[in-house]
């Protein structure tokens, strides 16, 4: 059996988010996953704890799951849970410890809609919130824009509806949100 996991707060902000840094004469490329803005940076600093706690201490039992697609990998974070298991334990594993990673990314993903949602309600006359607010649904949108195009889903609703039910579906189901 075989199982492809990823869990990530993934980045949906333009590229030019990304900073490159040197330490040690090792140079290091990560990409923001929040606004630059102060008030997001707890939430940047719990992430990175959080993927070090259950995914950088494990790679052990979760290792990396290999390449990212060059068009993809600006949809992936530097703390994703990214793992390909196979093999009698795989299961178990999901069971056990990517369940508990994942339940801890859904708190601090939770906890951050509350946070969005109460700051949304006294930013609404921010320019820099609004700006933010539009590089966001961009950001999503182009996410959105790429699934649609690159749906893994595809072959595989090819062969089980034909082609012309997998794209009305595709379309108007599952990213009908889009605008073309």
């Amino acid at each position: 059996m075989k199982h492809l996991i990823a869990i990530d707060f993934q980045p949906i902000l333009a590229p030019p988010q990304t900073t490159i840094h040197t330490t040690n004469s090792t140079t290091v490329q990560s990409q923001n996953v929040f606004p630059s803005s102060l008030k997001y940076k707890r939430f940047e600093m719990e992430l990175e704890r959080i993927h070090k706690e259950y995914v950088l201490q494990y790679r052990d039992v979760l290792p990396w799951g290999g390449d990212i697609p060059p068009k993809a990998s600006r949809f992936f974070s530097p703390y994703a849970l990214w793992t390909r298991l196979q093999g009698e334990d795989g299961l178990g594993i999901v069971q056990t410890r990517v369940f508990e990673a994942f339940k801890v990314y859904f708190d601090l993903y939770m906890e951050m809609m509350i946070f969005v949602d109460q700051e949304q309600q006294h930013d609404d006359d921010d320019s820099d919130e609004i700006t933010n607010k539009h590089m966001i649904l961009n950001g999503t949108n182009d996410y959105l824009t790429y699934r649609r195009e690159n749906d893994p889903a595809r072959p595989m609703l090819t062969r089980l509806y034909g082609p012309e039910y997998t794209e009305q579906l595709i379309s108007q189901v599952l990213f009908e949100m889009i605008e073309s």
